[in-house]
């Protein structure tokens, strides 16, 4: 027996017009949607959040990172270039996970923004690497929890079946 689909959904690229690099997914389960998140560089709002049913239109949902996000993560302080890279979204202990680096934070210009060492530190311990989190993707996101002791770019986070949470990355 021969089964035809009963919509057909025509995707044409790009399915989001401007700027929107580094995608991340994950299958929503918990309302059977796909969410997305990219990079965002400097750019505040940051870390875009779209939604989709069907791959091919996707609704700009929320941003994780707002004007105070934003300051808890340096973001007025990175050099030309700087920012947030390549975030990776997930949903681990029944909360949405937005794991990333920042990178390029100018500590002079932090300190002269009023920047605490303790704040600065925090980040250089981490390499810039954080999670954030939240009940649900429009947020609020809550964060940044800075990654002691990691090393390198492109975070990922994986939740295996019996609870235990691993972080990898390049």
């Amino acid at each position: 027996m021969t089964t035809t689909p009963s919509t057909i959904t025509t995707i044409t690229n790009p399915v989001l017009t401007g700027m929107y690099p580094d995608p991340t997914w994950m299958w929503d389960a918990d309302n059977n949607r796909i969410a997305m998140v990219n990079s965002s560089f400097e750019l505040v709002p940051g870390l875009p959040i779209h939604v989709s049913d069907d791959l091919g239109r996707w609704t700009h949902l929320a941003d994780a990172i707002d004007e105070a996000m934003a300051r808890r993560l340096l973001i007025p302080f990175v050099e030309d270039s700087g920012g947030v890279y390549a975030p990776t979204l997930r949903k681990v202990g029944g909360k949405y996970v937005i794991v990333c680096t920042i990178a390029r934070i100018d500590a002079d210009a932090a300190r002269r923004g009023g920047v605490s060492d303790d704040e600065l530190e925090a980040a250089a311990r981490a390499e810039g690497n954080f999670a954030i989190t939240a009940e649900r993707l429009e947020g609020p996101w809550s964060g940044p929890y800075w990654i002691d002791g990691a090393e390198g770019i492109d975070p990922d986070v994986f939740e295996d079946a019996d609870g235990s949470v691993y972080w990898t990355q390049t």
